[in-house]
């Protein structure tokens, strides 16, 4: 969604805890051209078949004929949060400012993990908060390859973007240091497995973790299925929650 601090202070109390994630400039900008492309000229304005390199080399002449989709074009994260056409270091400074001010945790798509594990102990969250699944990948054939080069190129283009990028990435690892890095990698890195053995879970079909589905164990991964968890369920059934619950006890004591 675009931030509009009005709209969302209508419907949202007032100690909300308010958070955003960024993504490196290079790559958000690859894939929202991507994106965008598929969606027609109507929002992007160049062919589907114009590389991000074309783009990028010939971005002067294109923003004087499309000026009209410039928000979509250019610096789209500060476009997110509610920027158009910025240009000047004084806006741009501005941006960051209004962006830490507004917002209590910033995550960095590039450090999910440790953004998560971050996240849930300034939020005093359980491990069962912060599990994910991947939606909407890409595989990685579809994705156009940026060299160092075009990389550079890019962030020029989006500078606002970058400076942001920059700003709230340093701010996390901060926060990182602040809270004990070995604490928190520790803590990341139980997220990721946790997570990935939910995924691969669900991409079989066979389980989600919460109370209303139970899942037959015998339709569970063997690997996930242990004589411990079996020895009190005569029925083999067993709740999501549960489930998630044996596995991050498991995980966490085997630290």
């Amino acid at each position: 969604m675009v931030w509009n601090e009005t709209e969302v202070d209508a419907v949202m109390p007032t100690n909300s805890y308010r958070i955003a994630i960024l993504r490196d400039t290079h790559t958000h900008f690859e894939s929202s051209m991507s994106y965008l492309h598929s969606k027609g000229k109507y929002i992007w304005p160049t062919s589907s078949n114009t590389s991000v390199n074309d783009f990028i080399n010939n971005s002067d002449d294109i923003m004087k004929i499309h000026f009209s989709g410039k928000a979509f074009m250019q610096n789209l994260a500060c476009y997110e949060f509610g920027f158009r056409n910025v240009q000047s270091l004084k806006q741009i400074n501005h941006i960051i400012n209004y962006v830490d001010s507004k917002f209590d945790f910033i995550m960095i798509t590039e450090y999910f993990d440790i953004s998560l594990a971050l996240l849930r102990r300034e939020l005093n969250w359980e491990f069962s908060d912060v599990i994910y699944n991947h939606l909407n990948v890409r595989r990685e054939v579809a994705r156009e390859i940026i060299d160092d080069d075009l990389k550079l190129k890019i962030r020029k283009f989006n500078n606002a973007d970058w400076m942001l990028y920059n700003h709230f990435n340093q701010s996390l690892w901060r926060r990182v240091e602040e809270a004990g890095y070995l604490n928190i990698k520790e803590d990341a890195d139980i997220i990721h497995n946790l997570s990935k053995l939910f995924e691969d879970m669900c991409n079989q079909g066979t389980f989600y973790w919460n109370n209303q589905f139970n899942c037959n164990l015998y339709n569970l991964h063997p690997q996930l299925v242990t004589q411990e968890l079996t020895n009190d369920k005569e029925d083999k059934t067993i709740t999501g929650d549960l489930y998630l619950k044996y596995l991050i006890n498991s995980t966490i004591n085997r630290r």
